[in-house]
């Protein structure tokens, strides 16, 4: 499961500089992701310095622009990312 944590991590910075945020909202699919992402957030005295340094001023794992995915999103116009479950990030 931590690939995809590393992806969210990875994807929020990106949205955030560069202001995709406003326009293409990304969507992880729930299950496991969403159960590990609550344990990431509440033990993150588990994470490596340079996130343990960041919790100062934010939660990383408080993503601002990934959000669990609902079925009904897939009438709003426009595009979005949606991540695939954790065992196909793995299997391809």
């Amino acid at each position: 499961l931590g690939r995809a944590q590393e992806l969210c991590l990875l994807l929020d910075a990106f949205w955030e500089r560069t202001g995709l945020g406003a326009t293409v909202p990304i969507y992880f699919s729930a299950g496991l992701t969403e159960k590990a992402n609550w344990y990431y957030k509440m033990f993150i005295s588990w994470t490596n310095q340079k996130i343990k340094n960041t919790f100062v001023e934010r939660n990383v794992f408080d993503f601002k622009y990934i959000k669990p995915f609902d079925r009904a999103f897939i009438e709003q116009p426009g595009p979005m990312v949606l991540f695939a479950t954790p065992g196909m990030l793995h299997g391809g």
